[in-house]
């Protein structure tokens, strides 16, 4: 569970303005074998424009706020090892390259989260979406439907079934890609190091 120390949890984190996915994921070392791998909680954090004569820059600045609380408190529920991240896909406009507005409310959340876990002192990575991809799926064309088939074969259960009865069936992609961002993290240094303690305790 969330309090045993003998396990190293890996926060995954899909981000996005109107709806970041999250989710827990553990490992338990199991010498000599290979580390017992659980889903400890998934899920979607939204935010909605406010309705009514609301400066723009106020009310995303309101939105950020609200990501990064929620953040504080899965950070405070989860205490994960480090933060993992997808990288932002390249948000294109009508034909007329990059969407401003979509990458500037990109930036600000993306901006946030980092200070969250700078302030924490947690480590962050940021993988690519064809790197996650690779990772959980195999292939780095995957696509939204294969990264989550892939996720619920690995973990032998209906995640979303067990994990996500409040979430609605069409923000199932951002939970699933955070915690194929959290498999994708389980090997770097750090987590091999976690690993290697624990399992010598």
């Amino acid at each position: 569970g969330v309090d045993d120390v003998r396990a190293v949890t890996i926060l995954g984190v899909d981000p996005g303005f109107a709806s970041t996915g999250w989710a827990a994921f553990s490992l338990t070392p199991n010498p000599p074998g290979v580390p017992i791998e659980g889903v400890l909680g998934m899920g979607c954090v939204g935010t909605k424009p406010t309705t009514g004569k609301v400066p723009v820059e106020a009310d995303r600045l309101r939105r950020v706020g609200l990501l990064t609380t929620a953040l504080r408190d899965l950070i405070d529920r989860y205490r994960p090892i480090l933060v993992a991240m997808e990288a932002p896909s390249h948000v294109h406009g009508k034909g007329r390259g990059p969407n401003a507005n979509t990458m500037y409310a990109m930036g600000l959340t993306y901006g946030a989260f980092g200070a969250v876990c700078e302030l924490q002192r947690l480590p962050v990575v940021i993988y690519s979406p064809q790197k996650v991809k690779a990772a959980a799926a195999t292939v780095a064309t995957a696509s939204k439907s294969d990264v989550q088939a892939a996720m619920d074969t690995r973990f032998q259960m209906p995640l979303a079934t067990q994990h996500l009865q409040g979430v609605a069936r069409g923000k199932y992609e951002h939970p699933y890609d955070a915690l194929a961002v959290a498999v994708t993290a389980a090997g770097e240094p750090l987590v091999r190091t976690a690993l290697a303690y624990l399992g010598g305790q």
